[in-house]
């Protein structure tokens, strides 16, 4: 019986031969590239998009639908849906974005995002719009996001934000706004546009960071530190040639 004798190693001295000359270059970069697949053949997302959907729930846009695709063609990107909102905090947080802050906060045993998500967007000062929130509040504005188009890619520009208003025009209801004080009539027509237009500033700044977060997430995955601490903690090893050897 014909014996044979191989060499095996682990993740970290197949980089340490392939650096001493002792394996190829090519072998040792299929070994890490076998760990980079391993690392993302599972849904690895799912911890990034339930945090993006508990800051976007906190801020106004209640149950979200995010999506993405990724990362290296030209229309990739992240986009979020939201027909159910509350229309008082989204408001809210445009007028007036909380201080940022760089990880998320904890008050009363519960995660607080807002400042989280002011530090992953940098807001620009704001119009205010603060007069607007007891309105939304009580149900009297209403704002949507919705999907448009049917492309194969998802990206901030896949989505749409509307803007209803539905105020009965009593002036001494709407003595905070400027028109309203001077007695003349509310165009609510052009307050639904201007606020359709800074939300959906905001909306495109979010899904932005989301779609920075999926791919930072993405790449250290397929890094090779991930592939070292994956290989490591899972025992894996390979042969002169990369392959992995089931031990």
């Amino acid at each position: 019986m014909k014996t044979v004798n191989q060499t095996i190693r682990t993740l970290s001295e197949m980089k340490s031969a392939a650096e001493a000359g002792e394996i190829s270059r090519s072998a040792y970069e299929r070994a890490l590239g076998s760990v980079a697949d391993a690392n993302t053949d599972h849904d690895w997302w799912d911890c990034t998009i339930d945090t993006w959907k508990s800051a976007l729930a906190e801020i106004g846009f209640l149950d979200a639908d995010i999506r993405f695709t990724g990362f290296h063609s030209q229309g990739d990107g992240a986009v979020f849906y939201s027909n159910s909102t509350h229309s008082g905090r989204i408001i809210g947080f445009l007028s007036n974005p909380p201080a940022p802050e760089n990880c998320i906060g904890v008050k009363d045993g519960r995660e607080v995002f807002a400042p989280w998500v002011a530090h992953k967007i940098h807001p620009a000062p704001r119009c205010d719009y603060s007069h607007l929130v007891r309105y939304a509040d009580n149900g009297d504005i209403e704002i949507r996001v919705s999907s448009i188009g049917s492309s194969r890619y998802r990206h901030e520009n896949t989505a749409t934000v509307h803007v209803d208003i539905h105020v009965d025009e009593d002036i001494d209801e709407l003595k905070s706004l400027e028109c309203a004080a001077n007695g003349c009539a509310t165009d609510w027509d052009g307050i639904e546009r201007e606020l359709a237009s800074w939300i959906d500033r905001l909306r495109i700044d979010i899904c932005n960071a989301i779609y920075r977060d999926l791919r930072e997430e993405y790449d250290y995955l397929c890094s090779e530190e991930a592939a070292m601490e994956c290989a490591e903690a899972n025992g894996w090893h390979y042969d002169e040639r990369g392959n992995t050897i089931l031990r």
